[in-house]
């Protein structure tokens, strides 16, 4: 068959499927990580399979700035399409009962992919230098190929009772609304799609810096950006923790706009409807 357009929505086996086995008048990719191939032949490969699509739908400015800059492809090629946040479905499932139940302390989540580049054996060790400053649970949730690694760090440092590891979570929104704050350690991100969804449940976030956070998180307006390294998630945390209600409510209400203004349903749909229309 022939088609008007044809998508890869991620580089390696289904970019070439449609670069080699699909029949279209228009190609396009769609670009999810946000670190830099680890070798020159990865770095080449992965030109190699760009370069013949007509557009790379990159899913934040950030993104963009870092492809123009990793890759010698026209420019005009790169679009950005962030991705859907549909606020109310999110609600709905949030209200699906209270995880914490009684538990008073304050609490932490995270929400991730258990992977080297999350750096969450960072986000443990600080969790080691909160004890006796800070009456705290962290949830962990996710898994990957660092879940056995982390837990045998937490093992190490008795923080069983502290940090609790859930695995992976079908339905994780309301252990993000019902929280005090979300970290997110990783060092790497193209967007952040679990950073973007407890924003749009009005849950602070303190959040490492990198081209996908950049993209949508004024620090100290709608969240809280912090540089790599242990100090300086510890310090965040700490200064999140300080700020008072007022404070704290106006960064709520900031996030919740931010995701309704750049990553609603209507919003997005039209920057896809411009992506197809060749604008």
């Amino acid at each position: 068959k022939y088609y008007d357009i044809a998508i890869a929505f991620r580089t390696g086996y289904y970019a070439d499927i449609v670069t080699y086995a699909v029949s279209a008048g228009k190609k396009y990719c769609w670009w999810h990580d946000g670190e830099a191939p680890d070798s020159q032949q990865k770095h080449d490969d992965l030109a190699n399979q760009l370069l013949p699509f007509d557009r790379i739908v990159a899913v934040s400015e950030g993104c963009k700035s870092f492809l123009c800059e990793l890759f010698d492809i026209p420019e005009y090629k790169y679009v950005v399409v962030p991705n859907i946040i549909n606020q109310d479905k999110l609600r709905l499932m949030a209200e699906r009962g209270n995880p914490y139940g009684n538990d008073k302390r304050y609490k932490i989540v995270t929400l991730c992919r258990f992977e080297p580049e999350k750096h969450l054996i960072d986000a443990v060790e600080v969790a080691a230098k909160l004890e006796g400053l800070l009456d705290y649970v962290w949830y962990m949730i996710g898994d990957g190929s660092e879940f056995e690694r982390v837990a045998k760090k937490v093992k190490e440092y008795n923080l069983q009772s502290r940090i609790i590891l859930t695995g992976r979570i079908t339905n994780p929104y309301p252990f993000l609304s019902n929280a005090d704050l979300m970290v997110h350690p990783s060092h790497a991100e193209s967007l952040c799609l679990s950073v973007i969804e407890a924003m749009a449940l009005g849950l602070p976030c303190v959040v490492v810096r990198s081209i996908g956070p950049e993209s949508f998180i004024d620090d100290g307006i709608n969240g809280i950006l912090i540089e790599k390294g242990q100090e300086a998630l510890f310090d965040g945390i700490m200064k999140t923790v300080s700020l008072g209600d007022s404070a704290l409510d106006q960064i709520r209400q900031k996030a919740i706009l931010t995701v309704l203004n750049d990553f609603s349903p209507n919003y997005v749909i039209k920057q896809f409807e411009k992506l197809i229309d060749g604008n």
